[in-house]
């Protein structure tokens, strides 16, 4: 089932969606920040894809009344499935109070996908939501997957990573005893790349294998980011895991 609702004006005006379907099993909603989704009886869902038409609205989110509520109503439509990917950071226009009111995603055991989900705030409330998810990927949105490409950071202590930038205050459990796997997808050394990346290898007590996706870049200036100089800053990272492999793959 496919839901596309872009066509609108005024920005006063909303749309209000109902779904009432007991036998869906996938689901892709692309939607605005001014429509409404009400989905109900999705017990059956296995997949779903969560997208918003123009990230820069979330950047003015205090704009659109309702939007961090209508956020929690389709997630809560969508807490059935197994495979949930979120398109964009949609966690970024809830507010601590909203995040709460987020459900809990039992059956997500398999894969979890997000797009440009950098802030470390909005992935651990993600994976808190996700206790069994055994499958991560993090990967860069389509719109912004060439954007900003020299945004490297030249020097990175990977030993001050974490303090300061709001380190969430527990460990989600998937963390601990479920997440197996994570692929983090054009990370490009920049501090929130590099922040997250300690993060969750540092507090993945149940991780077999991290791969890190990183672009290749012929710049001479960026040689401080050169998949050698990454290669050797992941592995001071602190491992939470024994068995713990950190793979570096060049995208050329």
């Amino acid at each position: 089932m496919n839901f596309a609702a872009n066509d609108l004006i005024n920005y006063v005006c909303q749309i209000f969606i109902n779904v009432d379907a007991p036998n869906l099993e996938e689901l892709d909603i692309c939607f605005d920040a001014l429509v409404s989704f009400s989905l109900k009886n999705t017990k059956c869902l296995r997949k779903a894809n969560i997208d918003l038409f123009d990230l820069e609205e979330l950047e003015n989110n205090d704009c659109f009344l309702g939007l961090a509520d209508r956020i929690c109503q389709i997630f809560t439509g969508i807490c059935d499935a197994k495979y949930l990917t979120v398109g964009a950071p949609l966690l970024a226009a809830l507010d601590i109070g909203h995040q709460h009111l987020l459900p809990t995603f039992n059956n997500l055991y398999l894969e979890l996908q997000l797009r440009t989900c950098r802030c470390l705030q909005s992935l651990a409330t993600v994976l808190k939501i996700s206790p069994h998810v055994e499958h991560l990927k993090i990967l860069p949105n389509k719109e912004q997957m060439y954007a900003n490409e020299n945004n490297y950071l030249d020097d990175v202590d990977v030993d001050e990573l974490e303090h300061g930038l709001d380190a969430p205050e527990s460990v989600p459990v998937c963390l601990i005893s479920h997440l197996k796997t994570i692929c983090l997808g054009d990370l490009k050394g920049c501090p929130n790349d590099m922040e997250v990346a300690k993060y969750l290898a540092k507090h993945g007590q149940a991780l077999n294998r991290v791969t890190i996706h990183t672009p290749f870049s012929e710049n001479k200036e960026m040689k401080s980011q050169s998949p050698t100089a990454l290669r050797s800053k992941f592995s001071r990272f602190p491992r939470g895991s024994k068995t713990c492999e950190i793979e570096l793959r060049i995208i050329t």
